[in-house]
């Protein structure tokens, strides 16, 4: 009997690509014997093609019509038995179908798309509390895989590994820790501010107890002084390594510095000590945060003069990433790494949650509010962001104030006791004008003898039934 031939889509940015590895491992600890081809971008080849689950890499290298086509008739001739398209672009949602593959599997979100698919999974993306890897794995389940939350194995390259140690031995001292510093991304999001990178740097060095490489695109000779860059603990590797290099000296590091971006990724998946830099709102750390177990997250609710919801002003927004801030943290990584404090899983979860949700606690009372500032201060002590709003008297007037307060905090839960149509103006305005997520609603009071964790079960639980 001839194996299973399955073709996995993903054919989009490097980030993206990176959160389908445990996609390709689950299926082949299901069927060893399988065929797994893979259909993706340029830049998801790079990584790919030194994957050893994956048999097969079919790279898309042009957006036309003519070669969508011929693309269609070569895949099509490969006879694949299981098309799993992670992508929900109707570009390739229409392919396995114009592919003949007999099993289809995708979201049935969009209803327009359905009916292209022969097993369909309802990814419910309004769900923040859930990682962007169970999404993906999701998509195994009518196949028979139980799904799971975990990282997958990043492939580093031996002879680019060996060259970078090389690189590394010729300007650092190989006794000292190396901290790697990302300076880019991708475009969908932002870096670490320059400033705040210069200014940690300096601060770093001061200690002469580690080297520093930054890695990344950019111009960072603009930013970085002449100290830096003659320095014998900084080297600057910006524009200056090669796909494989950039994973090797990643894979070398001892603690890791970067955004939200697909090395940040790998370090993620490699476990390394970490200070992930969450800037934008839209996108929570419970949805695309590090798996790393010594984990730092630094992400605040920005108040933003311009009312954004999807765009963002770096120099106004991140003011609050400063080189004290990245040192402080910095400072909780090592003392973690010292004292062995490695997070489980769902520590690290839960951590991811705590950055994730932003309350605000509508209190219809003084007592309430009196309360609720009481309870929030307890909050505020352990890292969790809630806001008390006083509404004794409840009227369509205090609309426009109750949205700006959502938008500006990045409010993702109204509790309290609230009339119902407040909510669904509130949603509607969230949903359709900024369209962002609608934040869900939990009419529970905020009392002092509840725990932080309980509250969080109930708020998993809210948004579990929301979808």
């Amino acid at each position: 009997m001839s194996p299973t031939r399955y073709l996995v889509q993903r054919a989009d940015r490097l980030g993206d690509v990176i959160l389908v590895l445990p996609v390709i491992e689950q299926l082949r600890t299901y069927d060893p014997t399988a065929h797994i081809a893979v259909l993706t971008s340029s830049i998801g080849s790079r990584l790919l093609n030194n994957v050893p689950s994956i048999d097969q890499v079919i790279i898309v290298e042009d957006d036309s019509w003519s070669y969508y086509r011929s693309l269609i008739k070569r895949v099509k001739d490969d006879s694949f038995d299981v098309y799993i398209s992670l992508w929900n672009h109707p570009r390739w949602a229409w392919f396995g179908k114009l592919c003949n593959i007999k099993c289809r599997i995708g979201d049935s979100t969009n209803i327009s798309l359905t009916w292209l698919y022969t097993r369909t999974i309802r990814q419910h993306w309004e769900d923040i509390t859930r990682h962007q890897i169970e999404f993906n794995t999701d998509l195994l389940r009518p196949l028979g895989i139980t799904p799971q939350l975990k990282p997958a194995q990043i492939p580093v390259n031996p002879d680019s590994k060996s060259a970078v140690q090389q690189r590394l031995k010729k300007t650092l001292d190989p006794s000292l820790p190396l901290v790697v510093i990302f300076t880019a991304t991708g475009g969908t999001n932002f870096p670490i501010p320059p400033d705040a990178v210069k200014s940690f740097c300096e601060k770093l060095m001061a200690l002469k107890g580690f080297n520093i490489v930054l890695l990344g695109q950019g111009d960072a000779q603009n930013w970085l002084p002449d100290q830096l860059l003659r320095s014998k603990q900084v080297l600057n590797w910006v524009n200056d390594t090669t796909f494989d290099e950039l994973i090797a000296t990643i894979s070398l590091a001892d603690y890791y510095i970067g955004p939200d971006t697909g090395p940040t990724h790998f370090a993620s998946f490699m476990g390394k000590p970490m200070i992930f830099f969450s800037s934008m709102k839209p996108n929570a750390p419970s949805r695309w945060g590090s798996l790393s177990p010594y984990l730092r997250i630094i992400r605040e609710e920005y108040h933003c003069p311009y009312l954004c919801v999807k765009g963002c002003h770096p120099s106004e927004c991140f003011s609050f990433c400063t080189g004290q801030r990245l040192y402080d943290e910095f400072c909780e990584i090592v003392h973690q790494v010292n004292q062995q404090e490695a997070k489980s899983l769902a520590q690290t979860r839960n951590s991811h949650l705590k950055h994730t949700f932003r309350v605000l606690y509508i209190a219809r009372s003084s007592q309430e509010f009196d309360q609720g500032c009481t309870v929030c201060k307890s909050f505020q002590k352990e890292g969790f962001q809630t806001f008390v709003y006083h509404l004794p008297r409840c009227s369509i007037f205090e609309l426009p104030q109750l949205c700006r307060w959502v938008v500006t905090h990045n409010i993702n839960i109204i509790q309290g006791r609230v009339p119902r149509y407040l909510i669904l103006a509130i949603q509607l305005y969230m949903g359709i004008v900024c369209q962002y997520i609608k934040p869900i609603f939990v009419q529970l009071p905020l009392q002092p003898f509840i725990k932080l964790s309980d509250y969080f079960d109930v708020y998993q639980k809210q948004w579990a039934t929301h979808r």
